[in-house]
């Protein structure tokens, strides 16, 4: 690939030959990569030093990769908008959603360039960190990448593009004059054009228009300087090209841009958590970080209050299978900019690191509660009062805390007749009305819970209308279908489990017999009886010269089948529902 193309026709090039069949594909294929978050920095470095390598000797085709799926883009307006700047669309370039499966394109006929972090995470880490060669980064050097790779670099800076310059700079230049002789200048210069904006774009966002003093370095205004004189050389060097020959400004390039990036009103609180992500497993806990350019004021105000912000993380660490998660925030306000970060965990063992997290770096990272700790659910207990069936509370009836979040549950619970409040297990959630009188709790076979006074009351004034005895919520009828016999609901007693005491509802998958234990006992005993009367011949009917078994022998086998019968009996109480 010796003659330079377009930026839009590289990717092109990149997609057909990653979608070509398995036969007639090149191997290996050579991914460049950036980091899982998938933002600028990463997404603009991989295009740009896919496309220098590829069109540089020894000109092997680097196919870059956007890591995360094609639905993503849509997130990233900023992405977008750079993108048309260099003369392409989002429609271009390849995601994950284009990378075939192990079955169709082996991992071990591909090689790695990461860009933007030097470890390999997410999905692409469980089938091909083996394959990782080589690395352009400036985070903490994680030590997966080898040392003595034939790329590898990690230095601090305040862009990964900002290297990507710094390393493809004499590559450039000299395909930019050796390429001079067999296209003209003015395509030259458009190319040049649409890859400084690649590189320009993530590196004034990254440093804040070079003005951030904790991040800017000296590699960064190089490679602003050095992107810039390729502007200088390019703009309006080729007719009706419009997106790369537009007026270059660089404060209104950047304002731009971090105006796209930060205006996040239009998307919903889970695009805003799936934006910016990024994913890691160690120590037997995956752990997942979600940046957003907003503090939790805002998210919450999204989420439309402080509860259902936490209910919205909990269910976005549900649905990546997160052990542990991290939503950090960053904004200004009054012109001093800010940071934030809730860590949320999902196992015993998560809450553990979670809480090593904060003991070791609450003094480093400068970490005080957030908003006088009224997000902080480790101390705030979630008060369920709004329950009307036992299976809103079964999870935490026993232990009182909720076995998905491990945060602590309050019951405060009603009789639906009378209002007063019912009495829970002491152990699990504490009277929260210490000058309040407390019922004792009834639950129905339908899972109604019913103050036990209240349900004395209403079977007494069913039986005297004669009619059948019901839930006064529901009127699931309280009698067994065969026998007829009151069905009996005791009060829930406090000091036992609920294992110990109360079969599973109707709502939880349990049932009801079709005979109280009493009556199945009685019908247990009478076909016992009918079965022996007609199979063994009493002592005063049996011949003793004709009868087929001895009376020793009779009298054995029927003491055996008393002891089944009593067996068959007992297995019955112990395994079938106990209303």
């Amino acid at each position: 690939m010796t003659s330079r193309a377009s930026v839009k026709t590289f990717l092109a090039t990149a997609r057909t030959a990653l979608a070509a069949p398995p036969s007639k594909r090149q191997t290996p294929l050579t991914f460049v990569v950036g980091n899982e978050s998938a933002d600028l920095d990463s997404l603009c470095s991989a295009i740009l030093l896919a496309y220098l390598r590829t069109y540089a000797p020894p000109h092997t085709l680097h196919i870059p990769l956007c890591h995360i799926p094609r639905d993503d883009l849509s997130l990233r307006p900023e992405f977008t908008s750079v993108l048309r700047r260099a003369g392409t669309s989002p429609e271009d370039v390849v995601t994950l959603s284009e990378l075939p499966g192990p079955e169709s394109l082996s991992p071990a006929d591909t090689h790695w360039l990461l860009v933007d972090h030097n470890a390999l995470t997410g999905q692409l880490a469980r089938l091909y960190s083996a394959q990782v060669e080589s690395c352009i980064d400036h985070h903490a050097d994680e030590g997966k990448v080898p040392r003595d790779s034939p790329l590898r670099v990690i230095e601090k800076t305040g862009s990964c593009a900002s290297l990507v310059v710094e390393q493809c700079r004499d590559a450039w230049d000299a395909l930019s004059t050796s390429s001079s002789s067999s296209s003209s200048a003015d395509e030259i210069r458009a190319i040049d054009t649409n890859l400084a904006y690649l590189g320009l774009g993530p590196i004034l966002i990254d440093t804040s228009n070079l003005q951030n003093a904790d991040k800017t370095t000296k590699s960064d205004t190089d490679a602003a300087a050095y992107l810039e004189s390729k502007l200088k050389g390019g703009a309006g060097s080729v007719a009706n090209a419009s997106a790369s020959s537009e007026s270059y400004e660089r404060r209104s390039f950047h304002d731009e841009i971090a105006h796209l990036k930060e205006d996040i009103t239009s998307l919903s609180l889970r695009d805003n958590l799936r934006k910016d992500y990024k994913e890691w497993e160690g120590a037997g806990v995956r752990l997942g970080t979600s940046s957003v350019p907003q503090d939790f004021a805002f998210l919450a105000k999204q989420a439309g209050g402080e509860d259902k912000l936490a209910e919205a993380i909990r269910e976005w660490a549900k649905e990546k299978k997160l052990g542990l998660m991290a939503v950090l925030t960053t904004s200004a306000q009054d012109g001093k900019f800010k940071r934030e970060v809730l860590v949320w965990a999902q196992s015993e063992k998560a809450v553990e690191a979670a809480k090593t997290f904060e003991k070791q770096h609450s003094e480093e990272l400068g970490l005080s509660p957030w908003n006088d700790g009224r997000l902080d659910l480790d101390e705030a207990a979630r008060i369920i009062s709004d329950a009307t069936q036992f299976v809103d509370i079964a999870p935490y009836i026993d232990t009182g805390v909720d076995p998905v979040s491990f945060q602590p549950v309050l019951l405060d619970l009603k009789c639906p007749c009378c209002g007063y409040h019912l009495d829970v297990p002491a152990r699990v959630s504490p009277n929260l009305y210490p000058d309040a009188s407390l019922e004792p709790m009834t639950v129905l076979p339908c899972g109604h819970m019913i103050g036990s006074h209240c349900m004395d009351n209403w079977i007494r004034s069913r039986d005297a209308e004669k009619e059948p005895p019901n839930c006064p919520v529901c009127r699931f009828e309280l009698a067994y279908k065969h026998c007829g016999c009151l069905i009996r609901t005791p009060g829930y007693n406090t000091l036992l489990s609920r294992a110990a005491q109360l079969p599973l509802t109707f709502v939880e998958g349990g049932a009801v017999d079709h005979n109280c234990g009493p009556c199945r006992d009685r019908r247990a005993d009478w076909a016992l009886r009918t079965w022996i009367e007609e199979h063994l011949p009493s002592d005063r009917t049996a011949s003793s010269t004709d009868a087929s078994l001895t009376r020793a022998q009779q009298r054995r086998l029927q003491a055996c089948v008393g002891d089944v019968a009593r067996s068959a009996r007992n297995w019955h109480r112990e395994h079938s529902p106990r209303w």
